[in-house]
């Protein structure tokens, strides 16, 4: 038995050692230094060698793998951002790196990503290429078929944006911008119509066709000096009355701008308007309030409007769209709200019985089965009342000693983002229940639960402005159950809550923090319990009574920071000013730089002889 005990021993002994030699070992101080500086590739490393000389370290080893994990969100994000940014190089070897790390599946990933973003960057100088040859036409279709395969691509979607408000605000511009850029001179009073015509016709090669309409003897008077002849020609047709339509490549049409040959004549077009931040409804009312459209079609669903009208139409509303479709301006509130509570009790003295009660006791019968039963009192037992009979109650003394302070504080950090001119509601505290009866006329009781909010309670409206300052309407409310009310029948069926607000609107810049304190409740309680006449005695009252104070003081505290996440850009949806035409119609008030708003009549100068060119005849449209 000696050696068997011996040798349990000598086992529990190296157990012991063993225990001792695989227990926790902690991790290097220098591992920490670099994990600290963000340093996790190294960090990475140098745990690897700590594991390859000790296999069993424990910490080292859950280190490792949350490090690698943490190197690999890294690896991973930064890939994502040189995608964006188009550093292809980085992007690939980061990927790389994060597949090397055991992250293949999120690596494969991004690896398409990458080829995605290559080709379309490809793509997308391929289109820069046609622009720069002027070959606009084929650059609409390569970024229509790019938008088709990646509807994503927000740079293709703007340059295509681009080449059709250029095609839609130009009409000239694409058939005859080049003869409609030639530059004139033309001094007429009192000439015929077709003579300046057969003028403009001979410098720029274009063939006006006039309708069937337009007078014989219509007669106009000019002075340009030096302007195009896009210019002249419109500031000829606004002091005839009269609207041009381009028929082709070499060909005007001009005719009476009355509303029957505007519906024979004028050009429309259908273009839908995908609207991003604003309503359609409420961008769907300006365009009818402004530009008068009849044809608008609004899709809540897709959030889209959809207008027929004539290219003028569409290209004010365009402009008219872009002011609305503007991202609210968002803002990141940082709250920190604080209660602190300092409460100090304190109880010395001595509390002397206050009471004695005296309760008389019947008679007791011992009975057959050795149980004692009380009799009830009698009048015959009042007469032989002694001392014996009667039952003493004194309630107890207490020496009380006792101080007690105490400090509480509540922290609640929220932080939430808002859209400007939004309300933002944070609650933090209970739900309680208080129980209400009603009775109807038949006698019948019904109780029903509400539950009310108590805790903290606010509520924030904030307004960004261009500057980045925010204008914050604050509504601070904080409530605590102050006790509970009972009914006839001592059944709680309510709460007395106390209440304590504060209302404010502040104006901070971004980053700005305000502090808001001054709630205070403040609750001091008094007791006394003494003798009478001894208790009164100097020196003796706390020897012959119990003095008792509480005190009680509650302060709120709120630090609010805004920060301002998103703003409208210098210029978005602020004031902007452009030419709108005039009431008949929208580009007959078109300005050039440099040039006359309109043809106003100088003095008398004898007109000029153009003999007409035989490479553009001048014609006459019998029908509409």
């Amino acid at each position: 038995m000696k050696k068997i005990a011996g040798k349990l021993a000598m086992a529990c002994s190296l157990a012991v050692l063993a225990a001792c030699a695989s227990g926790p070992q902690p991790t290097p101080p220098e591992v920490r230094a670099l994990l600290d500086a963000g340093k996790l590739e190294e960090g990475v490393a140098r745990l690897e060698q700590v594991l390859a000389a000790t296999p069993g370290h424990i910490e080292a080893r859950v280190l490792l793998a949350n490090t690698r994990i943490a190197l690999t969100n890294q690896l991973l994000a930064q890939a994502a951002q040189d995608v964006a940014r188009g550093a292809w190089d980085a992007a690939q070897e980061g990927y790389r790196r994060a597949a090397a790390l055991g992250a293949v599946d999120q690596a494969m990933l991004g690896m398409r990503k990458l080829a995605a973003a290559q080709s379309q960057a490809q793509a997308l100088a391929g289109v820069e290429q046609l622009l720069a040859a002027g070959k606009r036409e084929e650059a609409r279709e390569a970024l229509q078929a790019l938008l088709a395969r990646h509807p994503k691509n927000g740079r293709a979607a703007k340059m295509l944006q681009t080449l059709q408000d250029h095609a839609a605000a130009a009409p000239a511009g694409t058939v005859l911008g080049k003869a409609f850029q030639k530059r004139l001179s033309l001094r007429f009073h009192d000439a015929p119509l077709r003579a300046v015509l057969e003028s403009m016709s001979r410098t720029s090669g274009i063939s006006f066709t006039l309708d069937k309409d337009v007078p014989a003897d219509l007669r106009v008077t000019l002075n340009l000096q030096d302007t195009t002849i896009e210019q002249a020609l419109r500031n000829l047709l606004m002091s005839v009355q009269m609207e041009q339509r381009i028929v082709d490549e070499r060909t005007v049409l001009l005719y009476p701008n009355d509303a029957a040959k505007q519906r024979d004549y004028q050009k429309l077009t259908i273009r839908s308007f995908r609207i991003a931040n604003a309503e359609a409804r409420t961008v769907a009312n300006s365009l009818r309030t402004l530009l008068k459209t009849r044809d608008l079609v609004v899709d809540e669903k897709l959030n889209m409007l959809v207008l027929r009208d004539t290219p003028d139409t569409i290209r004010m509303a365009a402009r008219l769209v872009a002011l609305h479709d503007v991202a609210e301006p968002e803002v990141m509130l940082e709250v920190e709200i604080l209660e602190v509570q300092r409460s100090d009790l304190e109880s010395l003295g001595v509390k002397w019985p206050g009471n004695v009660s005296l309760t008389p006791l019947g008679a007791s019968t011992v009975l057959f089965d050795g149980s004692i039963a009380s009799n009830p009192f009698t009048l015959n037992d009042l007469k032989n009342l002694n001392s014996k009979g009667l039952l003493a109650s004194v309630d107890p003394m207490r020496l009380s000693a006792t101080v007690n302070r105490d400090n509480v504080s509540v922290l609640a950090n929220p932080r939430i983002r808002i859209k400007s001119r939004e309300k933002a509601l944070i609650r933090v505290g209970e739900r309680v229940p208080s129980v209400s009866a009603n009775v109807t006329s038949t006698g019948v009781t019904s109780q029903s639960v509400n539950y009310l909010d108590v805790g903290l309670k606010l509520e924030a409206e904030p307004v960004v402005y261009m500057d980045d300052e925010v204008s914050i309407k604050l509504n601070l409310e904080v409530s605590s159950i102050l006790g509970t009310i009972f009914d006839s029948n001592d059944q709680p069926y309510g709460y007395r809550i106390g209440a304590r607000n504060a209302s404010t609107v502040l104006r901070l810049r971004d980053g700005e923090n305000q502090v808001l304190a001054g709630l205070i409740s403040d609750n001091d309680k008094r007791s006394s319990s003494a003798i009478p006449g001894l208790g009164q005695l100097p020196m003796l009252d706390r020897l012959f009574g119990s003095k008792g104070s509480e005190r009680t003081k509650t302060e709120i505290v709120l630090s609010i920071t805004p920060r301002v996440l998103r703003n409208q850009a210098p210029g978005a949806g602020g004031e902007v000013e452009f030419d709108a035409g005039t009431d008949a119609s929208l580009r007959g008030g078109a300005v050039h730089a440099g040039q006359p708003p309109h043809a106003a009549p100088q003095e008398p100068a004898p007109p000029v002889p153009v003999p007409l060119p035989a490479s553009a005849p001048l014609l006459e449209r019998n029908g509409g």
